[in-house]
């Protein structure tokens, strides 16, 4: 009895099975899923980080690529608005020498009926606001009886009077001097008591047809600007243009009563005057085509219509600058300076030379700085880069909810495979003692890869072979399983066969649940006594309990004491 307590104590509980996966796996398991899940978010992150770049890069270059289009395109414009200038006024011209050829009428003396029905297609190929004949004079006091005695030819034809009666040209060549508005031109006198002749370039026809005729023989060479242009315009006998001119500062706006955009900066903003020579007899040039170019009228229609609205900055070598708006067909002028270009857009400045191999600018050079704007800009953001962003961004989101569903159900079913191997390995344990036990997991474990890395070529040799050898060739061979019987030889132990007596008798006259019931409760005390003991149930055959003790302690004394506790 004592002994057999002292085993009892030794041999409590029955035998603890490890789990399916130890911790060390579990951690590397939980590493991997950490690292996998990381390296999902930091690839689509950075995913989505680039396609953001890119996709606004792309943008960024389509605007780029169309500003330097319009760029180009504004090139191209300008230089044949320059040329078609240059042939309109080439045509104007003619047509004047030839009137006056063919009229019989000498210069200055010349007067073109046809003046104002000539310039009007003049005006509307070159865009200019207000144009004039201009001939040279040196006999001022011939030409002031000529020009008073023929005002009604250019006074006739002014459509803007709502008078009957028609207002006097001025009566002499005049020019602002000294602060006064009208001064007379007289000749000058040589220190020999004789006079020298001065060449005047006096206003004499207009289109149209001004609203003060008095600014009629207005002399243009007391303008420094034109007076500067002719000189060239005298050596080269070729067009010039001039930089910015305000005649109104010269003629007076308020004295003459002019139209405030007629010779000013009105709403046209800033405007040059084109000259163009008049060749009479001898190749000599006998006056001139002044036209009063806006520029804002004059680049019109130097972009298709739709484009981007750009902004130019107009600067010559005379050092005067302004700023224009130019979009589609329309030219807007902005103000003097370049205060108005945006930081943001200085780094696209692009550089166009307005001008013709035609026309002279000894004067001053122009170029017209371009610049793109925010209304541009404007135009080429769009949401692709929110868009193409969000879809590369919700692809790894939804392969991270994937990787995390499948890792769940993964989680999920490995756990369920842990309950069904502990159960096993329960099972196993209740059948076979722990060292069988392992033996027999590490052998099946071991011939399980055997059977798929040899299955597949003996069973192409199996088909292969004739019908005796087949025979020969035996299930387990067929399969790969080469297992060797285990069997461990124990000299020290005791077999127990144990029957019920009369079992046979008296389980025939009784129903099977009483058997059942009777073989359950007497079996399960012997099993609890044998856990409790360390004796190792073998199997159960009807009535009949097999069990053997000594097969895990070498030391024989403990095997009665089990024996006699059971």
């Amino acid at each position: 009895g004592s002994g057999g307590g002292s085993a009892g104590e030794k041999k409590e509980s029955a035998p603890k099975h490890n789990s399916v996966l130890t911790k060390t796996e579990k951690t590397t398991i939980r590493m991997s899923r950490i690292i996998v899940l990381f390296v999902l978010v930091l690839a689509g992150g950075t995913a989505t980080v680039l396609t953001s770049m890119l996709t606004t890069d792309w943008e960024k270059q389509d605007f780029e690529s169309h500003f330097k289009s319009l760029v180009k395109e504004l090139n191209d414009t300008s230089k044949l608005i320059a040329e078609n200038g240059y042939y309109a006024a080439l045509a104007f011209s003619t047509a004047i020498t030839t009137y006056a050829a063919t009229s019989q009428q000498s210069w200055p003396n010349a007067t073109i009926a046809s003046f104002e029905a000539q310039c009007i297609s003049y005006r509307g190929a070159t865009g200019a606001h207000s144009v004039f004949l201009a001939p040279f004079v040196t006999d001022v006091q011939a030409w002031n009886q000529y020009s008073n005695e023929h005002q009604g030819l250019v006074t006739g034809y002014n459509s803007n009077s709502s008078s009957t009666t028609v207002d006097p040209i001025a009566p002499q060549l005049f020019r602002r001097q000294d602060g006064a508005n009208v001064a007379e031109i007289t000749t000058n006198p040589k220190n020999d008591g004789t006079t020298q002749q001065q060449q005047f370039l006096p206003i004499w026809q207009a289109c149209p047809a001004p609203a003060d005729p008095r600014v009629v023989n207005f002399n243009l060479l007391s303008v420094p600007q034109i007076s500067a242009a002719v000189t060239v315009m005298l050596d080269t006998k070729g067009p010039v243009l001039t930089d910015v001119v305000d005649l109104s500062q010269e003629l007076g706006v308020q004295e003459l009563d002019l139209e405030a955009d007629a010779l000013a900066d009105g709403d046209n903003g800033p405007k040059s005057v084109f000259l163009f020579p008049i060749i009479g007899q001898d190749n000599i040039v006998v006056g001139a085509t002044v036209a009063f170019m806006p520029w804002a009228q004059l680049l019109s229609n130097s972009l298709h219509d739709g484009s981007d609205v750009i902004l130019m900055v107009l600067r010559n070598s005379c050092g005067q600058v302004h700023s224009f708006s130019i979009g589609g067909s329309v030219t807007t002028y902005i103000g003097p300076g370049d205060s108005y270009i945006d930081p943001d857009y200085a780094e696209f400045e692009r550089v166009v030379l307005f001008g013709s191999s035609q026309i002279n600018e000894r004067t001053c050079t122009v170029e017209l700085h371009l610049f793109p704007t925010m209304e541009m800009e404007a135009m080429y953001e769009t949401v692709r880069p929110e868009v193409y962003t969000g879809v590369v961004a919700g692809v790894f989101l939804f392969a991270a909810i994937v990787f995390i569903a499948y890792d769940c159900l993964l989680d999920l079913r490995l756990k369920k495979l842990s309950k069904a191997a502990t159960k096993s390995a329960t099972l196993v344990a209740s059948l076979f003692p722990d060292g069988v036990r392992s033996r027999l997991l590490d052998e099946s474990a071991h011939s399980s890869k055997d059977v798929t890395r040899t299955t597949r070529g003996q069973l192409r040799q199996y088909l292969n072979a004739d019908d005796s050898t087949r025979l020969s060739m035996s299930g387990a061979n067929l399969i790969g399983i080469h297992s060797k019987p285990i069997a461990d030889l124990f000299p020290n132990t005791t077999v127990l066969f144990a029957d019920i007596a009369g079992f046979t008798a008296w389980s025939s006259v009784r129903e099977p649940s009483q058997v059942f019931t009777l073989l359950e409760s007497v079996y399960s005390a012997f099993d609890k006594s044998a856990q409790y003991r360390g004796v190792f149930k073998v199997e159960t055959v009807g009535d009949c309990y097999m069990a053997v003790t000594g097969l895990v302690s070498s030391d024989t004394s403990w095997i009665g004491f089990d024996w006699i506790g059971f």
